[in-house]
């Protein structure tokens, strides 16, 4: 049995070749791939839930499940093709007309319509991938924590407009990490359970007269709540574009880190060195050590963002009603990103943890690249009682006479701030030259840091206990969120098997 026989009733001619070939085609092998499994989990639940309010028989529900037992071992032969049906459920529901007949066969579609079956079978599809990013965000996640907390009291220096800032330690940078990765999971979680709800029962946009159970529907599939209102289930799919826009995101920010990484192990920075097992070689210059892992996350991120826009895109130009017009080409650029993003996140952990840091080059650029001159100034404050405005000016005054002098900032004397803030404040110095050394001092500049969320070491062993909780509290709901899916399975399974044996 083909769509010409049943399905296509309405219509006078067979498909045209082209139309097959470029559309038709095509689109049934992407059903076939991403949605055959999606579709026979809601048709079980279905025909379950059919039974159980007494709309078909017990008896009948345990032969169309047994149908749909021999069809899930077979899936859906290379040999259909959309020239034989416009949709794999087109091609489950001729199944069931073929062993059981018209009468029997054909009651699947009994309060239910394509585009609620579709529908949900696209949230099936994108909370699936969803938990499939987010347990490979965990994992990053793991590895960004446990550097940071080998390198609590790592004395680097932070950077903005790419010149030296400020010191800071290493775990208190891999901490501003995680906390970026902390709203990016909050923001994928959000679109799980904008994803995980469920529009079955809506049938094309007001609902059906028959009398099925939304809610057992619900637990049957593993929905955590319903699409309340029947038009809004079939006229949205801002899911999509929501997890799209939060994997966009959380790219983004990988994206950023991997490019300082790819800085940072430069033989002019010479912080980190990458693991050879994540780096790959030039075919030409045999010195070369490529970080081949950490271009692929930046790459990979211009995917997601293009992605992104894509998924949002194809949505914005559909009616505000049903969504079954552009619904597989929302989804699409989802099953073509995710999987990769989860591969590059566990990329990336597999980089941050086996990376080579340099504790020493970095602790002596700290003392050398005038990033401590902020202190200084800070320093003169408090010692020398003048205004803030002064202290810069002072610090700037002296350190372009130092650079001028070819010196960097671990041969700075009390003598040349002496001579800037007789310029500046037209008197000398009073503060002692261990004063100044402090203030020169990278691992004294990052302990002074001791407010809330700071650099000192002691802040950073706080905040990592903080995030090591809420890495906690991330993995405890991925393991509820799939558990609570796999309970489902589990029901579906054993009422299906009581029916089939009667």
């Amino acid at each position: 049995m083909t769509d010409t026989d049943t399905f296509r009733a309405r219509l006078g001619e067979n498909p045209d070749g082209v139309y097959l070939d470029n559309l038709l085609d095509p689109e049934f092998e992407i059903l076939r791939e991403h949605f055959f499994g999606p579709q026979m989990l809601l048709n079980r639940a279905h025909v379950v839930m059919l039974a159980e309010v007494g709309l078909l028989a017990d008896d009948d529900a345990g032969r169309i499940l047994s149908v749909f037992d021999d069809v899930e071992e077979t899936g859906v032969p290379e040999s259909v093709t959309g020239a034989d049906f416009e949709g794999v459920h087109f091609y489950v529901e001729s199944r069931l007309i073929d062993e059981l007949g018209d009468e029997l066969g054909g009651v699947l579609q009994t309060g239910r319509s394509r585009t609620d079956v579709y529908d949900a079978a696209c949230r099936l599809v994108a909370r699936e991938r969803i938990l499939d990013v987010v347990e490979a965000h965990a994992a990053l996640r793991a590895a960004v924590l446990d550097r940071a907390a080998e390198t609590t009291d790592v004395v680097t220096t932070g950077y903005t407009h790419s010149q030296p800032a400020q010191p800071m330690t290493l775990s208190h940078y891999l901490l501003a990490f995680d906390h970026a990765l902390e709203r990016d999971f909050r923001r994928l979680k959000a679109a799980f359970e904008n994803a995980n709800q469920n529009p079955l029962g809506a049938a094309v946009l007001g609902g059906t007269g028959f009398d099925v159970d939304r809610e057992r529907l619900s637990e049957l599939c593993g929905f955590s709540s319903l699409c309340h209102n029947t038009y809004d289930a079939t006229a949205t799919m801002d899911f999509a574009p929501e997890a799209m826009n939060g994997l966009a995101l959380l790219m983004a920010t990988v994206s950023r880190v991997a490019r300082d990484l790819i800085d940072w192990s430069t033989y002019e920075y010479g912080y980190l060195e990458l693991s050879d097992a994540y780096a790959s070689v030039s075919s030409m210059m045999p010195q070369k050590k490529n970080p081949y892992s950490l271009e692929k996350v930046r790459s990979s991120a211009s995917d997601a963002i293009g992605a992104s826009t894509a998924t949002l895109t194809h949505l914005k130009g559909s009616p505000y009603g049903d969504v079954s017009e552009v619904a597989k080409y929302v989804l699409l650029p989802m099953l073509e990103r995710t999987d990769e993003a989860a591969r590059v996140l566990r990329l990336l952990g597999g980089v941050v943890d086996t990376m080579a840091v340099d504790e020493e080059r970095m602790l002596s650029n700290a003392e050398r690249n005038f990033c401590t001159m902020t202190e200084v100034a800070d320093t003169l404050v408090r010692e020398e009682d003048v205004s803030f405005r002064q202290a810069h000016e002072t610090v700037g005054t002296m350190v372009q006479s130092v650079l001028a002098d070819g010196r960097d900032a671990d041969e700075i004397e009390l003598g040349d701030l002496d001579a800037a803030f007789e310029a500046v404040v037209g008197r000398p110095v009073t503060m002692s030259a261990d004063a100044l050394t402090d203030a020169l001092d990278p691992v004294v500049n990052v302990e002074r840091r001791d407010l809330p969320g700071g650099t000192a070491p002691a802040r950073n062993r706080e905040d990592l206990t903080r995030q090591r909780d809420r890495l906690a509290d991330e993995f405890d709901w991925l393991d509820d969120a799939s558990d609570h899916i796999a309970d489902a399975a589990a029901e579906r399974r054993r009422l299906s098997e009581s029916y089939v044996d009667g």
